[in-house]
């Protein structure tokens, strides 16, 4: 359920936040398990960061084992965050079309500020971890 991020036009005043609900599957047989999620950026060493050329533009990454959430764990990028609570019944989310949790992606105004105009592009890989 995941889709690409697009910020469009950064504004420098307030913080810029895109949403998604998602679906997280961690099932052994017909047991539910708990699951950990670990973000990774293409940025050095996994870091969340949007790239134009050398110049660089950071974001953050925070998730919520439930659906249409504000606010969410804060990851660390490369980093395994625990714990959290499995709730779709069947792989793909079937019959939960809404998803099971919420992947939440924040450019913060001062980032923004900082930054050179431009286009910038980047990765986040995430990785569900039965636990």
């Amino acid at each position: 359920m995941l889709t690409d991020v697009n910020f469009g036009s950064l504004s420098t005043a307030t913080d810029q936040t895109i949403r998604q609900n998602v679906c997280a599957y961690s099932r052994q047989g017909f047991t539910a398990l708990s699951y950990g999620v670990r973000a990774t950026g293409n940025g050095t060493g996994g870091a969340f960061t949007l790239a134009n050329g050398t110049r660089r533009l950071a974001y953050e990454v925070q998730w919520a084992d439930a659906v249409n959430q504000t606010t969410g764990t804060q990851l660390t990028a490369n980093v395994l965050s625990p714990g959290y609570d499995n709730s779709a019944f069947f792989q793909n989310c079937n019959f939960q079309t809404t998803g099971t949790a919420t992947l939440i992606v924040i450019i913060r105004a001062t980032q923004a500020a900082a930054a050179t105009a431009g286009n910038y592009t980047g990765t986040l890989q995430i990785t569900i971890v039965p636990e």
